[in-house]
C-alpha cells in the first residue's frame, strides 16, 4: 500500500474548526522511529485558545495500516488547566491512508468507552473561560472526525523517547511491562481485569500476527 518502509515516524497536523466565529483547535503528533516497526513512542501537542498542552503517548503497530493509541497520555504540560481523564477520550486506533494527492494521513478509529460521563476537572470549574474551552477540547476528543495529514517524515527525537518504551523508566505507565521470551512453540496465555465491572479491552498480536481482537476482560 506504501512504498515507503515505515510510513509512522514524522510529524503529522490538523487544524479543527467547525464552528464559524470561534478559534480553531490545533493538533499535532510528533511520532518517533519505531522500535522493531512496532512501538512507536510520541509526542501530542494540543492547542485552543488560551489552552496549550504537550502529552507523551505511546503507539502500536496492530498490522500494515493500524496503530493502537495507548490508554495513558502522560501531561508533560499543560496551561492554565489540566484535562483529567478526558484524553482518555483519544483511544482506539489511527487508521493509515491517503488523500487524493497522495499524501499519508492518520485517522482516529474510537472504541466506544463507558466514559462519555466523565465530570468536567476541577480545576476548570472555577473560570467560565476555562470551563467553555475545556467543553470544547472535551467534545474535540471524544467526538470530532479526527484525520491528520503528515507534514514531513523527521522522526520526534526525545531524551524521553527511550523512557516511554522502558517501564522501570517511563513518566506513566504506557501498556508495557516487560519483554517475554519463550522457548516453547506452545502456551497459555491469561488476560484479567481488576475489576469485573471495568470496561478494558485487549488486543493481541504475536510476531506481526493478530491472535485475539478487542477481547473484553469483564467478559
Amino acid at each position: 500500500m506504501f512504498a515507503q518502509t515505515d510510513v509512522y515516524a514524522g510529524t503529522w497536523r490538523m487544524e479543527y474548526s467547525p464552528d464559524p466565529g470561534k478559534t480553531p483547535i490545533y493538533i499535532e503528533l510528533q511520532i518517533a522511529s519505531s522500535e522493531r516497526y512496532i512501538l512507536y513512542p510520541a509526542h501530542l501537542k494540543l492547542r485552543c485558545d488560551n489552552f496549550i498542552a504537550e502529552y507523551e503517548l505511546l503507539l502500536v503497530r496492530k498490522s500494515t495500516r493500524e496503530l493502537g493509541i495507548s490508554r495513558n497520555k502522560y501531561p508533560k504540560s499543560e496551561k492554565p488547566f489540566g484535562l483529567g481523564d478526558w484524553t482518555i477520550y483519544l483511544n482506539g486506533i489511527f487508521d493509515l491512508s491517503k488523500d487524493l494527492k497522495g499524501v499519508p494521513l492518520l485517522t482516529v478509529m474510537r472504541i466506544e468507552s463507558k466514559l462519555n460521563g466523565a465530570p468536567v476537572p476541577d480545576s476548570v470549574n472555577k473560570d467560565e473561560t476555562n470551563r467553555s474551552t475545556a467543553i470544547r477540547l472535551r467534545n474535540f476528543l471524544k467526538d470530532a472526525e479526527i484525520q491528520l495529514k503528515k507534514v514531513n517524515n523527521t522522526p520526534w527525537e526525545d531524551k524521553i523517547r527511550d523512557s516511554i518504551l522502558n517501564p522501570g523508566f517511563s513518566p506513566a505507565y504506557f501498556g508495557l511491562v516487560d519483554t517475554i521470551l519463550l522457548q516453547n512453540r506452545d502456551g497459555i496465555i491469561r488476560l484479567t481485569g481488576n475489576k469485573k465491572t471495568n470496561n478494558d479491552i485487549v488486543s493481541l498480536n504475536l510476531n506481526g500476527h493478530a491472535i485475539i481482537e478487542q477481547f473484553a476482560l469483564n467478559k
